[in-house]
């Protein structure tokens, strides 16, 4: 048991080293997005299934589909995002936190609504107005690259993102369906 527990702090080790520089080498660069059909759904699914993959039982990841599926989008870019935020949700609740994810259609608009939250202590009061802003972070051991990479996605997409405390961190992202308007 000592061996295979070691060999999942590893692997943990490596796919949280492997995200940071990932981050600095995204936002170093502006990397133009390459728009087309992609199943918002199945991303999510797939994003999930990794997460579970590498800390099973301890976190969970709940996800609740709606609406339509497809958009115009960036499949990486959007990752990258999905990465970047669960990853802050599970360093945020020591990887052993409920994260919700809702997506679904935005009332009002041709666009799709994502919710995510988790149930971890927030985001810090003085921190909170600069979220998005390079370098900003509320941990000690945060780049604060992060969440601007995420902004600049979705503004990139043409949709915005929002972060609020709601009993834990909740970011909601609303994107159009037929990419950037």
């Amino acid at each position: 048991p000592g061996a295979l527990a070691l060999t999942e702090e590893i692997e943990k080790s490596v796919s949280s080293l492997n995200h940071v520089v990932s981050n600095v080498l995204h936002f170093a660069k502006h990397n133009k997005l390459s728009l087309g059909p992609i199943n918002l759904h199945a991303v999510f699914q797939e994003v999930r299934h990794h997460f579970d993959s590498l800390y099973g039982a301890k976190a969970t990841i709940e996800l609740s589909l709606s609406g339509a599926p497809f958009i115009i989008a960036d499949d990486n870019a959007l990752r990258q995002c999905l990465y970047n935020l669960i990853t802050n949700s599970l360093q945020i609740t020591s990887f052993a936190g409920a994260i919700s994810i809702q997506v679904g259609d935005d009332e009002g608009t041709d666009g799709v609504r994502i919710v995510i939250s988790d149930n971890g202590p927030g985001i810090a009061e003085e921190v909170l107005p600069r979220i998005f802003e390079p370098f900003a972070s509320g941990r000690r051991e945060g780049t604060g690259l992060g969440l601007s990479i995420v902004k600049r996605i979705i503004e990139g997409h043409g949709g915005e993102i929002t972060a609020r405390n709601a009993g834990g961190a909740e970011f909601v992202i609303v994107l159009p369906r037929r990419g950037r308007k």
